[in-house]
């Protein structure tokens, strides 16, 4: 793995390189020959010697997310690769988790690093040298090779809902046209306290083998398991705002638009736009959970999604070669005194899974690329692994365990909506992963359940936790 780490940072130049001009609008890459193999002295800069032992993937993710903070944006190399074993398994499980900053590459530029991190390098005969590696330059930036289609509509949109959402504005009108977004501002700090990302890994260990199989059951013929976890989101958020004081529930997910066919860099550059989704709560009434996801995952994966997130690319803080500021705690506190601290209600990673054969025999590989957890009210991060398992009855051995991290701004979000928020998001999961465990006439019975009905359901189970507002 080490070799293959020396040679990648030696073929791609932005995998070693830095980011100068980081206070101004308009960064710009800068090559650090001090980050360039061989390294003869101390630790090395990406692949971290400790193996820690951890109990689950939940306790990598925290780990991971705390070492990316810690990278150097003037200096580089912006991505790491620490190896993980896994405690209290049959087998000896060993993991490696590969993070990587996004203004370095996006979700699928980092699968490719990934398959190159543990990609089984060649063997040469000790008479013959090893070819050299050719001198390669930064990649394009992604505007230049990422056909954009802006949008004037989109714009105009945009454009109506940031001035009627403007303080001065509801001075004027009394509040008239506006969104009342999820949390509610009653549901906000004011004034906003200390800053900080706090983490809530759900516990997901009834069945928890069994899970990501089932909400795939579940989502037969509706969606995938991303598209029901957005589900199984959307109603907790609307139960853990207490009442109907909010109209809009608003959702992202990150999509890759990296394409080799347009001659993409197979690593670097960011090539992530954002597909949004808005929801009137008067659409919460008009849905199944089967209607509701199959919308859903059936725009998710249109090339109208494709569209709208190239036609809106520009609009976000991610892409291109943009990014978090090294002052992150500063970063965090002038985001909850800002008038508008956040951009959606809920940030789902999109979630993925690759063949066996696609990843070099490892077995059924996820990969979550998630946002940052600063742009939306709450980030749901969705993550699993594969162990070895032995084989049951009937000889299968493809259990998956998922889990799901929440992570929130404590400077904007109050605790209450999120110990509301939380545990029933959590038992949603573990309600829909037991339905599609079930026969198919149970799971078309939870499928076929009204969207508002499972609000109002889940308020009635959370009211003992706080008063209504």
């Amino acid at each position: 793995m080490t070799l293959n780490v020396d040679r990648l940072m030696q073929r791609h130049p932005i995998l070693v390189a830095g980011v100068d001009s980081t206070d101004s609008g308009r960064p710009r890459w800068v090559l650090n020959n001090n980050n360039n193999p061989p390294f003869l002295f101390g630790p090395h800069p990406i692949i971290k010697d400790e193996i820690h032992t951890v109990q689950d993937v939940a306790e990598v993710a925290k780990a991971e997310d705390a070492g990316a903070q810690a990278f150097n944006l003037v200096q580089g190399p912006l991505w790491r690769v620490a190896v993980y074993k896994l405690d209290r398994e049959l087998f000896n499980t060993y993991y490696v988790a590969l993070t990587v900053h996004h203004v370095v590459t996006d979700s699928m530029g980092a699968l490719n690093l990934f398959k190159e991190v543990l990609r089984q390098p060649p063997s040469f005969p000790a008479t013959r040298a090893e070819p050299p590696i050719p001198n390669r330059s930064l990649p394009p930036k992604a505007e230049k090779t990422l056909t954009l289609h802006p949008s004037l509509s989109m714009a105009i949109k945009r454009g109506t809902r940031w001035a009627l959402n403007h303080p001065l504005t509801w001075r004027v009108t009394n509040g008239i046209g506006a969104q009342i977004k999820w949390p509610p501002p009653s549901r906000m700090k004011t004034p906003p306290g200390e800053s900080d990302i706090r983490y809530i890994s759900l516990d997901l260990r009834r069945d928890h083998e069994r899970v990501a199989e089932r909400l795939e059951a579940l989502g037969d013929g509706v969606g995938s398991v991303h598209s029901i976890l957005h589900t199984a989101a959307v109603i907790a958020l609307a139960a853990a705002a207490h009442d109907d004081v909010f109209d809009t529930l608003s959702t992202e997910t990150p999509k890759s638009l990296r394409s080799d066919r347009f001659g993409h860099p197979r690593i670097g550059g960011n090539y992530t736009g954002l597909i949004e989704k808005f929801i009137p709560r008067s659409k919460l009434r008009a849905h199944t959970v089967a209607s509701f996801t199959k919308k859903f995952n059936d725009y998710l994966h249109s090339s109208r999604a494709e569209y709208d997130a190239r036609s809106n690319i520009g609009e976000f803080r991610l892409v291109p070669d943009r990014f978090v500021p090294d002052l992150w705690r500063s970063y965090l506190a002038e985001t909850a005194k800002s008038g508008d601290p956040y951009r959606h209600s809920l940030s789902i990673s999109n979630l993925g899974r690759f063949d066996p054969e696609d990843m070099f025999r490892l077995e059924n590989v996820w990969y979550g690329h998630s946002s940052a957890p600063w742009s939306a009210a709450i980030n749901m991060n969705v993550v699993s692994l594969s162990p070895p398992q032995a084989l049951d009855v009937s000889g299968r051995r493809d259990f998956s365990r998922l889990t799901v991290m929440i992570s929130w701004n404590t400077g904007i979000i109050e605790s209450d909506i999120i110990d509301r928020f939380c545990p029933m998001l959590q038992e949603i999961i573990q309600m829909f992963a037991h339905a599609g465990g079930m026969t198919h006439i149970e799971r078309t019975m939870i499928r076929s359940r009204e969207l508002w009905n499972m609000i109002c359901w889940a308020r009635q189970k959370l009211a003992p936790f706080g008063p209504r507002v």
